[in-house]
């Protein structure tokens, strides 16, 4: 049995075709604009394998292709294909992100403003810091403070009876500066505020054995910091200085009685 009626085509007419319109089929409703791609007529066994080919050297791909199960076989490959490039590009983002959190921690900048003292710059060229490794300081402005470790028997002493001081500086110990106290430590302790201060570091005081953290005393300390003339030469951060009390004159009973209560603090570690 015939079938009667006018014969129909999937073809777009030519009138279509010469304005560049969409066909009767496609859902496309621009014109593609890309450039330096691959068009691949037919998406079949064979069209699939050469696309993948394209895709595998990088190439940009389009497809013409006419069945409605292949093209939604292309489009289906086409969004995996998007979100594999979508994670990757996901990921290389973290990447650089990573990466410039890893630079921004290599900069270094001071809480605080002030002048930079590096021990020894030359040692410092290519050389690896771990995290918490002292590179140097930064000394503030201002008048240089030098901070003084005496024995804890020498404390009434200082504060009370000191009628002048002197400082040199290890690096210019033909200078001598005037000082006076700036500040006192309220409390005595043994920590030393220095490791030149150390028998093991050139100065007089004996520490205790072993152990992490600060540099212990094998006796109690006396803390206070000295303020400098405003027109003192700046030390490096450390430099050890020498200090001289002149003390008020006293008579010889008060001065043999001061050593007995030493000898008797010292030899009951008060």
């Amino acid at each position: 049995m015939a079938a009667e009626g006018p014969a129909t085509t999937d073809a777009p007419s030519e009138g279509a075709v010469d304005r560049g319109a969409p066909g009767a089929d496609d859902d496309t409703g621009e014109p593609s604009h890309q450039t330096g791609h691959t068009v691949l007529v037919g998406y079949g066994q064979v069209g699939r394998i050469v696309a993948a080919g394209i895709k595998t050297d990088g190439g940009g791909l389009v497809v013409i292709e006419d069945s409605d199960h292949d093209v939604a076989a292309a489009r289906a490959e086409g969004q995996a294909d998007a979100a594999q490039v979508r994670s990757r590009v996901t990921e290389a983002q973290t990447a650089v992100a990573d990466v410039q959190t890893r630079l921004a921690q290599l900069e270094m900048r001071a809480a605080l403003p002030g002048r930079l003292d590096l021990p020894d710059t030359t040692a410092l060229e290519g050389r690896f810091f771990a995290r918490g490794d002292i590179i140097g300081h930064v000394l503030p402005e201002g008048v240089p403070v030098v901070r003084l470790a005496v024995p804890q028997t020498l404390a009434a002493l200082v504060t009370r009876e000191t009628r002048d001081i002197a400082l040199r500086f290890a690096a210019a110990p033909d200078r001598v500066l005037p000082a006076e106290i700036l500040r006192v430590v309220p409390a005595g302790g043994d920590v030393l505020p220095s490791p030149v201060l150390a028998l093991d570091g050139g100065g007089p005081f004996a520490t205790l054995p072993g152990g992490e953290g600060p540099l212990r005393a094998a006796t109690q300390l006396f803390q206070l910091d000295l303020r400098l003339p405003v027109d003192a030469p700046r030390p490096a951060y450390g430099m050890r200085a020498h200090v001289r009390f002149a003390f008020a004159p006293k008579p010889l009973a008060v001065r043999i009685g001061r050593e007995i209560r030493a000898l008797f603090l010292r030899a009951f570690d008060v």
